[in-house]
């Protein structure tokens, strides 16, 4: 994704007034978190080699200050958690298979999604 249109994302969010947004097929290579220009973080993970998939959450400058971790676990489910005041908050970023994906893949899919969901602390306020 180009320097103009993230500045084009995170422009539209300051203009709606999101403080959080989930990007699907990104198509950056790896894993890892970055600062935009106005303070928001960009969290995303992605395959070894970009150009396919990937997801991401971006957080503006507000959200970013509750950011406790996250965990890139592939190209497909990223996991977030932000600090609440009573609760947690896990949030879950999935981009899902399509339907022409084999029975193997789709299952591996639903396995990762599931073990990360049951992961997350039972006290956190989940949103998926």
């Amino acid at each position: 994704m180009s320097a103009g249109k993230l500045e084009n994302i995170t422009g539209e969010c300051n203009r709606n007034n999101i403080d959080i947004l989930g990007i699907v097929e990104h198509r950056w290579s790896k894993q890892g978190h970055f600062l935009s220009t106005n303070g928001g973080t960009f969290i995303y993970s992605g395959r070894d080699k970009p150009g396919q998939s990937g997801v991401a959450i971006y957080l503006n400058e507000l959200a970013r200050k509750y950011l406790l971790g996250y965990n890139p676990v592939d190209d497909r489910i990223l996991y977030v958690q932000l600090r609440g005041t009573s609760h947690n908050i896990s949030l879950i970023q999935v981009y899902a298979p399509t339907s022409a994906s084999t029975e193997e893949e789709l299952e591996g899919f639903y396995q990762k999604l599931q073990n990360v969901i049951d992961n997350c602390p039972s006290s956190d306020v989940k949103l998926k």
